[in-house]
Protein backbone atom coordinates (compact mmCIF):
# COMPACT_ATOMS: atom_id res chain seq x y z
CA UNK A 1 0.00 0.00 0.00
CA UNK A 2 1.20 3.48 -0.71
CA UNK A 3 0.28 6.55 1.27
CA UNK A 4 -2.23 8.71 -0.57
CA UNK A 5 -2.75 11.27 2.19
CA UNK A 6 -2.69 11.62 5.95
CA UNK A 7 -5.84 12.87 7.62
CA UNK A 8 -5.19 14.87 10.77
CA UNK A 9 -7.18 17.04 13.11
CA UNK A 10 -5.43 20.06 14.62
CA UNK A 11 -4.13 19.16 18.08
CA UNK A 12 -5.39 15.57 17.91
CA UNK A 13 -2.68 12.96 18.48
CA UNK A 14 -4.64 10.44 16.40
CA UNK A 15 -4.54 10.47 12.65
CA UNK A 16 -5.66 8.27 9.83
CA UNK A 17 -3.79 7.24 6.73
CA UNK A 18 -5.58 6.96 3.44
CA UNK A 19 -3.81 4.17 1.59
CA UNK A 20 -4.04 3.48 -2.11
CA UNK A 21 -3.81 -0.14 -3.33
CA UNK A 22 -0.58 -1.16 -4.99
CA UNK A 23 0.74 -4.38 -6.44
CA UNK A 24 1.39 -7.10 -3.88
CA UNK A 25 3.98 -9.09 -5.80
CA UNK A 26 6.70 -9.33 -3.18
CA UNK A 27 8.25 -12.28 -1.42
CA UNK A 28 6.98 -12.90 2.08
CA UNK A 29 3.44 -11.69 1.38
CA UNK A 30 0.94 -14.28 2.60
CA UNK A 31 -1.76 -12.91 0.30
CA UNK A 32 -0.25 -14.61 -2.73
CA UNK A 33 -0.20 -18.23 -1.42
CA UNK A 34 -3.49 -17.55 0.38
CA UNK A 35 -5.24 -16.72 -2.87
CA UNK A 36 -3.52 -19.62 -4.65
CA UNK A 37 -5.09 -21.94 -2.06
CA UNK A 38 -8.43 -20.10 -2.14
CA UNK A 39 -10.52 -22.73 -3.94
CA UNK A 40 -9.35 -25.62 -1.74
CA UNK A 41 -9.66 -23.59 1.46
CA UNK A 42 -13.18 -22.39 0.67
CA UNK A 43 -14.26 -25.93 -0.26
CA UNK A 44 -12.78 -27.32 2.98
CA UNK A 45 -14.31 -24.51 5.06
CA UNK A 46 -17.80 -25.02 3.62
CA UNK A 47 -17.59 -28.77 4.21
CA UNK A 48 -16.31 -28.26 7.74
CA UNK A 49 -19.02 -25.78 8.75
CA UNK A 50 -21.82 -27.85 7.19
CA UNK A 51 -20.78 -31.24 8.57
CA UNK A 52 -19.37 -30.35 11.98
CA UNK A 53 -21.55 -27.89 13.87
CA UNK A 54 -20.32 -27.94 17.48
CA UNK A 55 -19.54 -25.62 20.37
CA UNK A 56 -16.66 -27.72 21.65
CA UNK A 57 -14.90 -30.56 19.80
CA UNK A 58 -15.79 -32.97 22.60
CA UNK A 59 -19.40 -32.83 21.34
CA UNK A 60 -18.46 -34.68 18.13
CA UNK A 61 -19.74 -38.23 17.85
CA UNK A 62 -17.31 -41.07 17.14
CA UNK A 63 -18.61 -41.26 13.57
CA UNK A 64 -18.16 -37.52 13.00
CA UNK A 65 -14.67 -37.70 14.46
CA UNK A 66 -13.69 -40.55 12.16
CA UNK A 67 -15.04 -38.65 9.15
CA UNK A 68 -13.12 -35.54 10.18
CA UNK A 69 -9.87 -37.49 10.61
CA UNK A 70 -10.24 -38.98 7.11
CA UNK A 71 -10.90 -35.54 5.63
CA UNK A 72 -7.79 -34.13 7.31
CA UNK A 73 -5.66 -37.08 6.15
CA UNK A 74 -6.95 -36.66 2.58
CA UNK A 75 -6.11 -32.94 2.62
CA UNK A 76 -2.31 -33.18 2.82
CA UNK A 77 -1.93 -30.82 -0.16
CA UNK A 78 -4.09 -28.22 1.54
CA UNK A 79 -1.99 -28.34 4.70
CA UNK A 80 1.14 -27.95 2.59
CA UNK A 81 -0.38 -24.77 1.14
CA UNK A 82 -1.22 -23.55 4.65
CA UNK A 83 2.43 -24.15 5.55
CA UNK A 84 3.44 -21.85 2.67
CA UNK A 85 1.09 -19.17 3.99
CA UNK A 86 2.55 -19.52 7.48
CA UNK A 87 6.09 -19.18 6.13
CA UNK A 88 5.27 -15.61 5.08
CA UNK A 89 6.02 -12.64 7.29
CA UNK A 90 3.14 -10.32 6.46
CA UNK A 91 -0.12 -10.03 4.63
CA UNK A 92 -0.79 -7.16 2.27
CA UNK A 93 -3.99 -7.65 0.33
CA UNK A 94 -4.44 -6.41 -3.20
CA UNK A 95 -7.67 -4.72 -2.20
CA UNK A 96 -9.06 -1.31 -3.00
CA UNK A 97 -10.37 -0.34 0.44
CA UNK A 98 -12.06 2.73 -1.01
CA UNK A 99 -14.49 0.29 -2.67
CA UNK A 100 -15.96 -0.50 0.73
CA UNK A 101 -16.17 -3.50 3.00
CA UNK A 102 -17.09 -5.97 0.28
CA UNK A 103 -13.66 -5.53 -1.28
CA UNK A 104 -11.94 -7.25 1.64
CA UNK A 105 -14.56 -9.88 2.47
CA UNK A 106 -13.24 -12.34 -0.09
CA UNK A 107 -9.83 -12.87 1.45
CA UNK A 108 -11.19 -12.62 5.00
CA UNK A 109 -13.44 -15.60 4.16
CA UNK A 110 -10.39 -17.47 2.87
CA UNK A 111 -8.53 -16.74 6.13
CA UNK A 112 -11.52 -18.01 8.10
CA UNK A 113 -11.47 -21.21 6.03
CA UNK A 114 -7.75 -21.60 6.79
CA UNK A 115 -8.60 -21.34 10.50
CA UNK A 116 -11.29 -24.02 9.99
CA UNK A 117 -8.72 -26.35 8.40
CA UNK A 118 -6.26 -25.73 11.22
CA UNK A 119 -8.94 -26.42 13.84
CA UNK A 120 -9.87 -29.66 12.07
CA UNK A 121 -6.22 -30.75 12.10
CA UNK A 122 -5.98 -29.91 15.81
CA UNK A 123 -9.02 -32.09 16.58
CA UNK A 124 -7.51 -34.94 14.53
CA UNK A 125 -4.26 -34.73 16.51
CA UNK A 126 -6.16 -34.73 19.81
CA UNK A 127 -8.10 -37.83 18.74
CA UNK A 128 -4.74 -39.58 18.33
CA UNK A 129 -3.50 -38.29 21.73
CA UNK A 130 -0.80 -36.26 20.00
CA UNK A 131 -0.95 -33.18 22.21
CA UNK A 132 2.35 -31.68 21.05
CA UNK A 133 1.29 -31.58 17.40
CA UNK A 134 -2.17 -30.36 18.40
CA UNK A 135 -0.64 -27.41 20.27
CA UNK A 136 1.61 -26.67 17.29
CA UNK A 137 -1.52 -26.62 15.17
CA UNK A 138 -3.10 -24.10 17.56
CA UNK A 139 0.01 -21.94 17.22
CA UNK A 140 -0.37 -22.12 13.44
CA UNK A 141 -3.84 -20.68 13.84
CA UNK A 142 -2.44 -17.88 15.98
CA UNK A 143 0.13 -17.17 13.26
CA UNK A 144 -2.67 -16.91 10.69
CA UNK A 145 -4.41 -14.32 12.87
CA UNK A 146 -1.17 -12.40 13.48
CA UNK A 147 -0.61 -12.03 9.74
CA UNK A 148 -3.59 -9.69 9.89
CA UNK A 149 -2.02 -7.35 12.45
CA UNK A 150 -1.86 -4.45 9.98
CA UNK A 151 -5.31 -5.03 8.51
CA UNK A 152 -6.69 -1.55 7.75
CA UNK A 153 -10.35 -2.26 8.40
CA UNK A 154 -12.39 -3.06 11.47
CA UNK A 155 -13.92 -6.28 10.14
CA UNK A 156 -10.44 -7.68 9.47
CA UNK A 157 -9.49 -6.88 13.06
CA UNK A 158 -12.62 -8.66 14.32
CA UNK A 159 -11.87 -11.73 12.17
CA UNK A 160 -8.34 -11.80 13.59
CA UNK A 161 -9.67 -11.63 17.16
CA UNK A 162 -12.23 -14.38 16.44
CA UNK A 163 -9.48 -16.66 15.09
CA UNK A 164 -7.32 -15.97 18.15
CA UNK A 165 -10.24 -16.79 20.46
CA UNK A 166 -10.94 -20.02 18.59
CA UNK A 167 -7.29 -21.09 18.79
CA UNK A 168 -7.16 -20.23 22.50
CA UNK A 169 -10.25 -22.38 23.08
CA UNK A 170 -8.65 -25.18 21.05
CA UNK A 171 -5.44 -24.94 23.10
CA UNK A 172 -7.52 -25.33 26.27
CA UNK A 173 -9.24 -28.34 24.69
CA UNK A 174 -5.86 -29.89 23.87
CA UNK A 175 -4.47 -29.29 27.35
CA UNK A 176 -7.58 -30.66 29.03
CA UNK A 177 -7.85 -33.73 26.77
CA UNK A 178 -4.35 -34.97 25.94
CA UNK A 179 -1.93 -36.47 28.43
Amino acid sequence: MELRQEIRTQGDPLYFKDLAPTSVDFEGNAFIPLMEAKAELIEFGLYYREEFDFDTPSELSAEQLETLIKKVENSAGLYKQIGQILACTELEADTDYTAGLGASLEYLQVLRAAADAIQARTIAYVSKNNGDEALRSCLDGMRISRLMKDEPNFVGLLVSIAIQQRMSDDAFYVLSTCP
